[in-house]
């Protein structure tokens, strides 16, 4: 074999190794035709896309865009549920265990690049027509262009839902609200920062161990948007949203690794890059539907306050620390009085009409509430085939559960959660739980949101509770929790 050929076979075994990587070939780009469509893959921390759906349109216009020669598969739930979670997304689309990813444009500023750090400065994109003259503006471009140094190639910012102070005791209406609170934070210094201004604790917790820091009282506010609010039910842990403060814009970054994305041919990018630009156009049709939101809540237990202009104005005054930090560094200093220019000339933002049986200027103490650990203990009761018959419904009634009776429960409450199972070994769920007065109300984690069954609930001497649901509750669930007294075995 001389050495030209041996050079040549070199080279190709190489090109196909990098190919490779993306998990397909780049000759599907050729005219007259493509083979096995390339799959990039789209890392994201969420769980799904359910409360993302510009992420989602920006996977199908891909494949749209390109002939179906590139294809996005969504890969959800990376990092798990660890405030880190954020971050492991931009290692990893950097490192090439994904192709591509988005991530919260606030997550850059714990991985040494703040060019981003503007566009949630506290308070200064506060409304959706701001959103959306600075989504289209130059600056989304401009800002995305310092990610190569972590070796990842900006595609785009998508708009999203203002975030509110949502509170689990009172609104949070002004910065005597926030004092001594625990406040959940992305991680991010500026949040972590713009929470601390307020005399708040910023207190990183996701998921299930946020709805336990919520009922447990060691986290009584967080910011969120009203349609990620409204779709995991987080309403039935922390009810009073202040609904004229948005405290910054829940922005996403589209991201993709910069060696993946260089090994594309520069029409595979381009298909990509238009794709992000659709995406970017329906996040901001998408962003923009609070008073729908706020419409659909109001017949379930959320309050919506709204601070007065004094109040508003003390929230502004105490980020001023905040904003002299930020300006320190020019480029964000240049950002800010840009946005500020768009601020000055967007159309203003429509006041959201809130009924007024929803809102509460200041809500009511709440009832006093009972030490958990007054319930805790094991307890026991049984369901039998009579039961069923007599009091169940038609699932209960079905032949396959008859002939598995009888049922026999054991809940655990613990301090603050609670454990079922069923005949010792079936776990039937598991979550946390909130004791006021002579109500108890059970949180139950879903992968669709949280489930919340609500009851009064009686003790007698020997310690056993008798539970009365209140109404409106799945049946099933009122035969299986309270069709008889849990009697305390521990």
């Amino acid at each position: 074999m001389t050495a030209i050929l041996r050079r040549l076979l070199a080279a190709a075994v190489l090109a196909s190794l990098l190919t490779g990587c993306l998990r397909g070939t780049t000759s599907g780009d050729k005219a007259g035709g493509h083979g096995a469509p390339i799959v990039l893959r789209l890392a994201g921390a969420d769980p799904s896309l359910e409360d993302e759906p510009a992420v989602a349109y920006f996977a199908q216009r891909v494949g749209q865009r390109s002939g179906h020669r590139l294809k996005v598969e969504i890969v959800n739930g990376w990092g798990g549920s660890r405030p880190s979670a954020e971050q492991r997304v931009v290692r990893a689309v950097a490192g090439g265990k994904a192709d591509l990813g988005w991530v919260g444009t606030r997550v850059f500023d714990t991985l040494g690049v703040r060019s981003l750090q503007a566009l949630t400065a506290p308070m200064l994109v506060d409304s959706y027509p701001v959103q959306r003259a600075v989504i289209e503006s130059e600056l989304p471009e401009q800002l995305l262009s310092p990610l190569d140094t972590l070796k990842v190639t900006g595609l785009a910012v998508l708009a999203d839902g203002l975030q509110k102070p949502v509170g689990t005791r009172q609104p949070l209406l002004d910065p005597g609200d926030w004092a001594g609170i625990g406040f959940q934070s992305a991680r991010s210094e500026l949040h972590a920062t713009s929470i601390l201004a307020l005399g708040a604790t910023p207190v990183e917790l996701c998921c299930e161990a946020l709805d336990q820091a919520l009922v447990a009282g060691t986290a009584s506010g967080l910011a969120q948007n009203l349609r990620t609010y409204q779709d995991k039910g987080m309403e039935n842990l922390a009810r009073y949203v202040t609904v004229n403060v948005n405290l910054w814009p829940q922005t996403l970054a589209l991201i993709a690794g910069s060696e993946r994305f260089a090994q594309l041919t520069g029409r595979q990018r381009s298909w990509i890059r238009a794709a992000a630009a659709d995406a970017v156009q329906r996040s901001l049709d998408l962003a923009d539907n609070d008073a729908q939101y706020v419409h659909d809540l109001c017949g379930s237990v959320a309050f919506f306050a709204t601070a007065s202009q004094p109040q508003l104005a003390d929230l502004r005054r105490a980020f001023v620390g905040v904003y002299r930090e930020l300006e320190r560094d020019p480029l964000t200093k240049a950002t800010i009085g840009r946005i500020r220019q768009l601020k000055d000339a967007a159309t203003p933002a429509e006041d959201v009409d809130i009924p007024p049986a929803c809102t509460r200027a200041r809500a009511e103490d709440p009832p006093a509430a009972r030490p958990a650990t007054a319930l805790t203990g094991v307890y026991r009761w049984t369901l039998t085939e009579d039961d069923a018959l007599a009091l169940g419904t038609s699932l209960d009634r079905d032949p396959g559960k008859l002939a598995s009776m009888p049922w026999i429960f054991t809940m655990t409450l613990g301090p603050q959660t609670w454990t079922l199972h069923r005949n010792a070994r079936i776990e039937k769920g598991s979550g946390s739980y909130l004791v006021e007065g002579h109500r108890i109300t059970f949180f139950w984690p879903r992968p669709a949101g949280i489930s919340v069954l609500t009851f009064t609930v009686s003790e007698n001497a020997d310690g056993d509770l008798t539970l009365e649901p209140e109404l409106p509750m799945n049946p099933h669930d009122q035969f299986l929790w309270s069709t008889h007294p849990w009697t305390k075995v521990g």
